[in-house]
């Protein structure tokens, strides 16, 4: 077992943060998948690396143009990391059981994934919260979101395209995906079965399908949504949330 402790933020300290096991990491990061490959091997992602992360409940993905983060929800933190997987810098959000992140416009955008009965600062109502942030973890802005199953919002995965936040719910047939327009908070919800993590390269959004019979799958969306099943990509993990950096996801 190997501890860590973060020296960057006071919430953090002192806390012994014990090194994952095989299974722990499996849930959010078991492989980084080659996005450049030839039309011949279009499904073939033998291209794999493993990080291995310090704490034990990784739960969200994102990339800030230079390092990779990832949530903690067990530790309500955000996490920088270097390639080798150290911390290098760590953000408390307190009481926030946050799952799905991304950086836009030198902001953090994350789920709170859990109702917000304790939040003074919004209506006591069974709602899950997207919440804007600075890069130093301070409170900028909220967008509430009604979950089907207040008791059990599983609120996810979360992306930025085009100005507008894409994310997912996983609530068994209930759920969405959904797209909030962040200049008017406008919302869109699709039905969607199973969704988890999500992110955006090239214009496309990528999404993991649970709808799947022991197994996950990577599965780019076209412009309505739709899943495009030739391009699925089967993974053997049991994954949470994607990120896009380096021509990998």
């Amino acid at each position: 077992t190997q501890s860590r402790t973060s020296k960057t933020n006071p919430n953090c300290k002192n806390m012994i943060i014990k090194k994952c096991n095989l299974l722990a990491l499996i849930i959010l990061f078991s492989l980084i998948i080659s996005c450049e490959k030839s039309d011949e091997k279009d499904n073939d992602y033998d291209n794999e690396s493993v990080i291995d992360l310090p704490t034990d409940s990784p739960r969200g993905l994102a990339y800030d143009g230079n390092y990779l983060w990832y949530s903690d929800d067990s530790l309500d933190c955000l996490y920088k990391i270097s390639e080798k997987g150290d911390i290098l810098k760590t953000i408390s959000l307190s009481n926030s059981d946050i799952t799905g992140f991304e950086f836009y416009n030198n902001h953090i955008w994350c789920i709170n994934d859990t109702t917000v009965f304790y939040d003074t600062t919004i209506s006591h109502y069974p709602f899950s919260c997207i919440y804007e942030l600075s890069m130093e973890g301070d409170k900028l802005d909220s967008v509430l979101i009604a979950s089907v199953n207040p008791q059990k919002p599983e609120f996810l995965g979360l992306t930025v395209f085009n100005s507008n936040l894409y994310g997912t719910t996983n609530q068994g047939y209930s759920s969405h995906i959904y797209k909030i327009d962040l200049n008017s908070k406008e919302k869109l919800f699709l039905q969607y079965q199973y969704p988890s993590g999500l992110t955006v390269h090239n214009d496309t959004i990528y999404v993991i399908d649970k709808s799947q019979a022991n197994m996950d799958r990577i599965v780019p969306l076209d412009n309505d949504y739709n899943l495009i099943e030739i391009k699925a990509i089967e993974i053997n993990f049991q994954a949470t949330d994607l990120a896009y950096f380096n021509n990998h996801i």
